[in-house]
């Protein structure tokens, strides 16, 4: 009888043990595809961010990037955000196209900023935008958005600053009092801001280029959750340039028009983008404005045809 149940027990033991296994193969099984899949999807992360990144750098131009000091501008023909424009003496002075009037916004003296590849090395290279309700943006025809290469705005350089006097734009407040100009600071007219050059720098195209934006979301897409991706890429961007750059990319705080606007495409190169500054400049709300050029018009010293971009959240 004790044999019979030790029988018994011994065929129970060695079929349960039979059945786990037979049931765990495909458990194991199951584990293992996921490893292998596992192992696939991170090398494929790793494969579409190096061809990410590889792109990112082959698309980086040299730049300087610059910050808009404290310290008000006495010198004439000094770089200066704000103020009073340097102008040669005898040479007539432009107005704007549309109905409202030409605005200031800024000049670089190159003498004084790090040489930068295709950039004329000496004189004065000024900004000005007409002041309406977009900062002298034109929209394409038969378009509600996106810039023209015809937009009210002026980018003038001179080759020297001897005989130069000063154009004041604007006599008193009150003729600035209806003005749409995105200046933050009551007297900007009259008193302009000293400019201080950072080194130069290459500078990568933000996420927002047209040529990076759907490998950049194609990328995300791969990752199983947002935090897991924006703790990867957070990485990319940390030494990105991100306050006002002379050179280098376009900021853009919708989307790059050239995307959609195969025209424009050709302007690869931003001569001036300039965000909003803290208690300067706030262009809309919290937008950006950008000059950008063709790289050709560029070696040139040829800035009357700029594709200038403004936009804002």
């Amino acid at each position: 009888m004790w044999e019979t149940l030790l029988w018994i027990v011994g065929i129970l033991v060695v079929g349960s043990f039979l059945y786990g296994f037979v049931e765990g193969i495909p458990a194991a099984r199951a584990r293992v595809k996921a490893e292998k899949d596992h192992k696939a999807l991170v090398q494929n992360i790793q494969t579409s961010a190096r061809d990410y990144l590889d792109l990112r750098k082959s698309l980086a131009l040299p730049s300087v990037p610059f910050t808009i000091t404290d310290d008000i501008s006495n010198d004439l023909t000094e770089s200066r955000f704000g103020g009073k424009a340097a102008w040669p003496k005898n040479v007539a002075r432009p107005k704007a196209r549309g109905n409202a009037p030409l605005c200031f916004l800024m000049q670089i003296n190159l003498r004084d900023m790090p040489a930068l590849d295709g950039f004329p090395s000496q004189g004065l290279l000024q900004f000005f935008f007409a002041a309406d309700d977009l900062y002298g943006m034109t929209f394409p025809e038969g378009q509600s958005d996106g810039p023209t290469n015809k937009s009210d705005i002026l980018v003038k350089h001179h080759a020297s600053t001897e005989d130069m006097e000063e154009w004041q734009l604007f006599g008193h407040r009150s003729e600035t009092e209806t003005l749409d100009a995105p200046f933050l600071y009551d007297n900007w007219w009259a008193s302009g801001f000293r400019i201080a050059f950072d080194a130069a720098r290459p500078m990568a195209p933000s996420i927002s280029d047209h040529r990076i934006w759907d490998k950049f979301w194609d990328l995300k897409k791969m990752f199983p959750s947002k935090k897991q991706f924006d703790n990867y890429a957070d990485r990319w961007s940390k030494d990105d340039v991100r306050g006002p750059v002379i050179g280098g990319h376009p900021h853009f705080t919708q989307a790059d028009p050239r995307g959609h606007l195969p025209d424009y495409a050709v302007y690869t190169y931003s001569v001036l983008s300039i965000p909003t500054v803290s208690d300067k400049i706030m262009w809309g709300d919290c937008g950006t404005a950008s000059f950008l050029i063709r790289p050709d018009a560029l070696d040139k010293g040829r800035f009357d045809d700029i594709l200038y971009n403004y936009d804002c959240f």
